[in-house]
């Protein structure tokens, strides 16, 4: 039930990026900051 709730989560930060990525316009950022919380979350569990 955990994991389940902490994907909706993961889910909802991407598109939060997602968004940002439009407005800044950069989307290499976004991909960087993707990598960087992926990595963070990997450490995390």
């Amino acid at each position: 039930i955990l994991r389940y709730a902490y994907s909706i989560l993961q889910n909802h930060t991407e598109r939060l990026s997602m968004h940002q990525e439009c407005m800044l316009g950069t989307h290499k950022e976004r991909k960087d900051f993707h990598l960087v919380s992926a990595w963070n979350v990997s450490e995390i569990m």
